[in-house]
């Protein structure tokens, strides 16, 4: 009888290698803890951070403080329009005004040139303001 041969089994597949493990990340710090002045510092320059300070100082959300905000604007808007104009009462009168035509330079050739008349906006600073501002004298 002819022996049979046992099959081989076929060679495993050699496993790659294992990555080295990551080094580990540093703990982050811990952010510095500010002075409660220096964090509630914001910049009033910009829409944002004045309907934030609004916001703060009136304790209402800052939704809310936006929609006021627009308010306000539209209406100071809408009646700056009239011929009297529109007093925002303690800060400024707005105003509308109208230049006359006239007769003006090119500054480059210097030739006379006609200027027509314009609609402008005057803003003028109420008594009230400029105290708070610049002191009473």
């Amino acid at each position: 009888m002819a022996k049979k041969v046992a099959a081989k089994p076929a060679p495993k597949a050699v496993k790659a290698a294992k990555p080295a493990p990551k080094a580990a990340k540093p703990a982050p710090k811990a952010p510095a803890k500010a002075p409660a002045k220096a964090a509630a510092k914001v910049d009033i320059t910009t829409k944002a951070g004045l309907i934030a300070t609004i916001a703060e100082q009136a304790k209402i959300s800052k939704a809310q403080a936006a929609d006021a905000f627009a308010a306000v604007l539209a209406v100071a808007y809408k009646a700056a329009k009239a011929k009297e104009g529109y007093t925002l009462p303690g800060l400024v009168k707005l105003q509308i005004a109208e230049r006359k035509a006239r007769t003006g330079r090119n500054p480059i050739t210097h030739a006379a040139i006609k200027i027509p008349k314009t609609k402008i906006v005057k803003v003028k600073v109420l008594k009230a303001a400029k105290d708070a501002i610049l002191g009473k004298k």
